[in-house]
């Protein structure tokens, strides 16, 4: 078990330095079943404020790592987080989910990137997060991007990660 849980920590900081180190600390099976305890934490004792510092400090602990099995409670913090009246916290939440693989976030995300009614901020944001996890035959949602000027310059930046060989043809195309 960790030495703290998130509600014992209240300077300002401490909460994203506490996550930050008990991730980055750890083996792969002990890095898991702290980012168990740390969801269960957040979804037990949930509190607005914290949620962000925390998410940030298990980002800054996976930076680099593209993928990671889905940590027990996960599904369950990931629906609240989702509902979170902050957008910063959304996104470290859609992003943590990205990287575990979580089949919904990943839907809810790929189908962002086709609604040509959603913020194309939000829509490139969400082909930059699918990107990074190789997102399996995203790379033929990508190519039906490239008619769409507003996400066209982050589809073909994508698509270069991508082996395919009908996304030279489909570039040209458009």
């Amino acid at each position: 078990p960790m030495p703290y849980t998130v509600s014992q920590l209240h300077a300002p900081g401490v909460r994203r330095k506490y996550a930050r180190y008990v991730i980055a600390t750890g083996n792969a099976e002990e890095r898991l079943a702290r980012l168990t305890e740390l969801f269960g934490q957040l979804t037990k004792q949930f509190h607005p404020d914290w949620a962000g510092e925390v998410l940030a400090g298990i980002q800054d602990a996976l930076a680099g790592v593209r993928e990671l099995p889905e940590p027990q409670g996960w599904g369950e913090t990931y629906t609240q987080l989702k509902q979170h009246p902050k957008a910063d916290v959304r996104q470290r939440a859609e992003a943590l989910a990205v990287l575990f693989g979580n089949k919904d976030a990943i839907a809810d995300l790929t189908s962002r990137v086709t609604d040509s009614k959603a913020e194309p901020k939000d829509r490139i944001s969400a082909i930059e997060l699918l990107t990074r996890r190789k997102v399996d035959g995203f790379a033929a949602t990508l190519q039906g991007m490239l008619n769409d000027p507003a996400v066209r310059g982050a589809a073909v930046k994508a698509l270069a990660t991508y082996t395919d060989d009908s996304t030279p043809a489909a570039i040209l195309k458009n």
